[in-house]
This record gives structure tokens, C-alpha cells and sequence, in this order.
């Protein structure tokens, strides 16, 4: 069977995994709740059925998100914010499925220029990024470029409007 899990109010880890199914799962975040920590669903069965995860609320994901099977789905439509949660650590956050951010969706990275750091969001499967992107910027400089994304597969659409980056310059390719 699936496991159905409805946040209705706030999940944390204790130890980095905040939800973690050995079996195919439809997760939801509702609006207004918290999930904090790493994603793990179908982590035994990775030729399984797709899960789904539906952030409606707010997410703090750690370095992993795997959903499991073939065709498995993030939707964001709610926030979803990667920087970590000691100041000045910049991660890599790897998403194991397909990422699709609607028009309601916001994600933040944070970017230290002079340090050369930030987050990143790594995607294996389908990219449709929609929604903001917004930023938690240190030590702005001009003329400094950081990737914030890497797709697998590439972006299907990329429509996601971008937040002030203090005043300078944002381009993407």
C-alpha cells in the first residue's frame, strides 16, 4: 500500500530525516505548517510506484529529498527555503524526482559572494520552475556569478520571477 501523510502542523528531525517511508507515499504539507529536515520516501523499494510531495507551507529541507520510484514529484507551491540552519554553511540539496514550483511557490537561497558559497538545488528528473526565487544575500559583489540550480534534464519552463539581489544584476541561462 501508500503511505498518506498530511502535515497539519510541524514536523522536525531530530537527527538531518524529518519523514522517512519504506514504501511509496503521498506527503502533504498543508498551508501554514512546517516540515523541517530531509525527505526520504520509498528509500527500499526505488522501482515502486510514484510518490508525491505537495508543500503548500513551509519547507526546510536538509541535503535529500528522495522520492523514490520513476515519476515521483515535488510541487511546490507553498515556501521552500534551503539555506541552512547554521549561518554561514552552504549546501547542496539533492532532489531525487521531478520539481514543478507554481506561480504560489517561492524558493530561497542563500548566496555569500565574498565567500564564493551558496545553496544549491540539484534536480534529477523534470524542471518546471515557476513561482519566485528569492535570496538571503552576504557580502554582495558586482561582477561575482554562483549557480543556484543544476537540472538533470534540464528546465522544461522556467517562468520564476527573481527577488532584489541587493541592488545588482540577475541573469540566468
Amino acid at each position: 500500500g501508500k503511505t498518506t501523510i498530511t502535515n497539519s502542523g510541524t514536523i522536525t528531525s531530530l537527527g538531518g530525516v524529518a519523514i522517512v517511508t519504506s514504501g511509496t507515499a503521498n506527503v502533504t504539507n498543508a498551508r501554514s505548517r512546517t516540515i523541517n529536515g530531509d525527505i526520504r520516501l520509498a528509500v527500499d523499494t526505488p522501482q515502486a510506484p510514484a510518490s508525491t510531495f505537495l508543500n503548500n507551507g513551509d519547507f526546510s529541507p536538509g541535503t535529500t529529498i528522495f522520492l523514490g520510484g520513476n515519476g515521483s514529484i515535488l510541487t511546490n507551491s507553498g515556501y521552500m527555503d534551503l539555506t541552512a540552519p547554521v549561518y554561514g554553511q552552504y549546501d547542496t540539496t539533492r532532489l531525487t524526482g521531478q520539481f514543478v514550483q507554481t506561480a504560489d511557490g517561492t524558493t530561497i537561497f542563500g548566496l555569500d559572494f565574498k565567500a564564493g558559497k551558496n545553496d544549491v538545488l540539484s534536480v534529477s528528473g523534470a524542471t518546471r520552475f515557476g513561482g519566485e526565487i528569492d535570496f538571503d544575500t552576504q557580502n554582495p559583489l558586482k561582477g561575482r556569478s554562483l549557480t543556484i540550480a543544476h537540472f538533470d534534464q534540464g528546465a522544461q519552463s522556467f517562468t520564476a520571477k527573481m527577488g532584489d539581489l541587493n541592488g545588482l544584476p540577475i541573469t540566468y541561462a
